[in-house]
This record gives C-alpha cells, structure tokens and sequence, in this order.
C-alpha cells in the first residue's frame, strides 16, 4: 500500500503512541535522577558524619600500632559485599521472589562472606602492621576481625530492609542504595574499630 492510500488515521494513531512512549520515558528519566541526587545527597552527608566520627576518635585509633593501615580493607570489605547483596536482593525481588525467604538469604550469605573474607584481612592486616610499624600481631588480626564483622551484624540488616522498603515504595534501589551502605558501613566501621581497639588495648 503506498503512503498516499494510507488512512489517516494511522498516522495519528502512530503519532500518539510516539507521543505516549516520550512522556513515559520523560518521567522515568526525571524519577531516575531524583533518585540518584536523593541517593547522593545521602553520600556526602554520610560522608561528613564518618569523617567527624574520625575526628573524634583519632586520638583513641592512635594507641594501638597498625590501626590506620587496616582502616581501609575494613571500609571497602563491608561496603563492597553490602553493595552486591543490596543489588543481588533488589533484582530477586523484581523477579517475584518471596520478600523473606530472598532477605534471609542474602543476608546469611553477604555475613558469611564478610566473616570468611575478614579473616584473611586480619592475617594481611597483621602481618604488615607487624613488620611496618611494629604492632602487635594478634591484637591487629582481632581488631579487624571482630570490627568488620560487627559492622556487618548491624550494617547489612539496615540495607536489606532498605531494599526492601524502597522496592514496595516503588523505587529502584539500585539508584541510591550504593550511596546509602557506603555511608552506613563508613561511620560503623570507624566505630567498631574504635571500640576494638579500646577493649584491646
């Protein structure tokens, strides 16, 4: 059928699909990018309160020997293994999956990967503060040890009922949860660092 034997009515029928698909995609956009300002917002704040919470308790950090080398592994262990849970469980939850049998799933295996993971962070850990700076050898490993893991005892619960939460809110939490567990885990892990090395020392 050439174009002019075409009813008119198909093109507008066409014309206001199109019209539909841009309006769609226009609120989708915009509802993603509130998202991630709202999810960033988030990050700086939490990032001043862990760096206040540092301030604070640098001078306790300062007794024992090796400390500030293993502050980063800690860091980025329990926000990097919060961050594919967070992720893993958004995605199972959109696939149907029941709320609490994938939560607790997610949770027994994020913990079990931080407590195996976090054992040879300590060994690491120890071994170079022991041969940089001295420290003592077992104190460093159960610092870091025990500080990573009762960061995740608290840290992942509060980012699996996060999820959740913004999944029956209709939200994609794949869109700020990132920002929310790397400000949870930052200011946790200086406080359970802090409170290790207090009960150690």
């Amino acid at each position: 059928m050439s174009k002019a034997n075409v009813p008119l009515g198909t093109y507008a029928h066409h014309e206001r699909h199109w019209h539909y698909v841009r309006q769609r995609r226009t609120r989708k956009a915009k509802h993603t990018t509130k998202e991630i300002l709202i999810g960033q917002i988030i990050s700086v704040v939490g990032a001043v309160v862990a760096g206040l919470v540092l301030d604070f308790n640098k001078a306790e950090l300062a007794t024992m020997a090796g400390v500030f080398l293993i502050l980063p592994g800690v860091f980025d262990l329990g926000g990097s293994v919060a961050g594919a849970m967070g992720a893993r469980l958004n995605h199972r939850l959109d696939e149907g999956a029941p709320v609490r049998h994938v939560t607790r799933d997610a949770l027994v295996h994020a913990f079990m990967l931080i407590c195996f993971s976090a054992v040879f962070l300590g060994l690491f850990g120890a071994i170079f503060g022991r041969f940089l700076f001295d420290a003592d050898l077992w104190r460093l490993f159960m610092v870091t040890f025990m500080s990573a893991v009762a960061a995740a005892a608290v840290g992942l619960p509060v980012i699996a009922v996060a999820t959740v939460f913004a999944k029956k809110r209709g939200l994609d939490a794949d869109n700020f949860i990132g920002p929310i567990e790397t400000s949870v885990f930052d200011t946790l892990t200086i406080l359970t660092v802090t409170l290790m090395v207090v009960s150690l020392r």
